[in-house]
């Protein structure tokens, strides 16, 4: 006998048993619900709490690099223990005896006791979020829920290699709102990548014979090494990117605002490390998931074009928040906010004199008038394309602000191999 509308029976653990161990008022790692994902856009998001996001992301960076098997459940405890949870887990697809099941990698909350459990991957909205591959809010029917406000349900997919291989959830009996998915997302690059860690270190686990053995787990430390390279880089970033939004100004609710969206253009670049082995990311994605992030897609006033050039991480970072920049402001005073207005991003591959290549791109706005509001020229974003490219990137740029819009020009080094391949 199944619950309807719920994930179903625990049959990798056996149900009653694990129904015996629970307490009074508890309900099991994933209880299930009813969908009621819409309901968010309707919700006023809480201001962020940026201090308590960014003491969490330097506790998961930091663990993410030197302890990277324990970030799963110190990921889980840090929603509890911070109020935005009052249990939280992951659940982590797995096969067994034919049947597709959750196992609860952590746990924490009133249920913790039962980690490593397993639970089947059904029909349920549980199984959903993995097969569907996107944020989903339920509210609980495991008979907490009092109101449509109340006893909900937040999960969000998390990844390797772009394939969705478990999910991160977290419940409480307060309403959720978009703030928490925006956090929850956030959080979700890290367990991805504790996950990318475990998986190759999994993999490189097996070999035929001592020498095979012995190249494997070179190559995990590589792995490793790459890997806490890159999480100390993306931390550095957070910090100088939170720092330079606080000094130049504004109200508590701007500051906000801004290091919001940047923080969420870094973590759209870090997911999109995940989609490749060797954490590369498609110039166009990179562009185009910056753009359907303001609801901005295809259309005879919006052109893209170019060949295909994959940047390498920290390329990708720092050219990912210079469009989200552009975007940002051709939303407020430009090219996306003005009806007949036209934005053309175009580049090419070209060669350098002592045979290296260079991505030169062009970000031109057209049709944009003259008019008396205009943006802050000299803050975050003309700092970030005149002072941080050339110097992280090696890039040379120019910004011009006309009467017809915003022209950005921006050449940049690649390595080589960049051009034409997308990895």
């Amino acid at each position: 006998m199944r619950d309807s509308g719920a994930c179903g029976l625990f049959r990798g653990t056996g149900d009653a048993l694990l129904r015996f161990m629970l307490m009074p008022g508890e309900s099991l790692p994933c209880p299930g619900g009813f969908p009621m994902t819409d309901e968010l856009a309707r919700r006023t998001a809480r201001l962020s709490d940026h201090a308590l996001e960014n003491r969490m992301l330097s506790i998961l960076a930091r663990q993410l690099a030197e302890q990277p098997g324990e970030v799963l459940q110190t990921l889980t405890d840090l929603l509890v223990a911070n109020g935005l949870a009052q249990s939280a887990g992951i659940g982590i697809v797995m096969m067994q005896q034919g049947d597709d099941l959750f196992r609860w990698d952590a746990l924490s909350g009133g249920i913790a006791r039962l980690k490593g459990v397993t639970t089947p991957v059904d029909k349920g909205p549980c199984g959903d979020v993995v097969r569907q591959n996107q944020l989903l809010l339920l509210r609980r029917a495991d008979g907490s829920a009092q109101d449509g406000a109340k006893g909900e349900m937040m999960l969000v997919p998390l990844q390797i290699d772009g394939v969705p291989v478990g999910m991160l959830w977290m419940a409480h009996d307060r309403a959720f709102d978009q703030e928490d998915a925006r956090l929850l997302t956030s959080l979700s690059v890290f367990a991805s990548a504790a996950l990318r860690w475990r998986h190759h270190a999994r993999d490189n686990s097996v070999a035929v014979d001592a020498l095979v053995a012995r190249g494997l787990q070179e190559r995990q430390r590589l792995l490793l090494a790459e890997l806490q390279n890159r999480v100390r880089n993306i931390l550095t970033v957070v910090r100088s990117v939170f720092s330079r939004t606080v000094e130049h100004g504004g109200t508590l609710e701007e500051v906000g605002s801004h290091f919001r969206g940047r923080l969420d253009a870094l973590a759209r670049t870090q997911l999109g490390m995940t989609h490749s082995l060797a954490g590369n990311i498609d110039l166009e994605n990179l562009i185009r998931d910056e753009l359907v992030s303001v609801g901005i897609g295809d259309g005879p006033l919006v052109g893209i074009e170019g060949p295909d050039v994959a940047l390498d991480p920290n390329q990708a970072e720092l050219l990912g928040l210079a469009f989200h920049e552009l975007t940002i402001n051709a939303l407020k005073y430009g090219a996306l906010r003005v009806p007949g207005a036209s934005l053309k991003i175009s580049w090419a591959v070209n060669m350098e004199q002592g045979g290296g290549r260079r991505l030169d791109l062009i970000w031109q706005e057209q049709g944009v008038p003259a008019v008396s509001v205009q943006p802050h020229h000299e803050g975050f974003g003309r700092e970030l394309i005149e002072d941080a490219l050339p110097y992280q990137l090696g890039a040379t740029t120019r910004l011009d602000i006309g009467s017809g819009g915003i022209r950005c020009s921006i050449s940049v080094p690649l390595r080589s191999g960049a051009a034409g391949d997308k990895e």
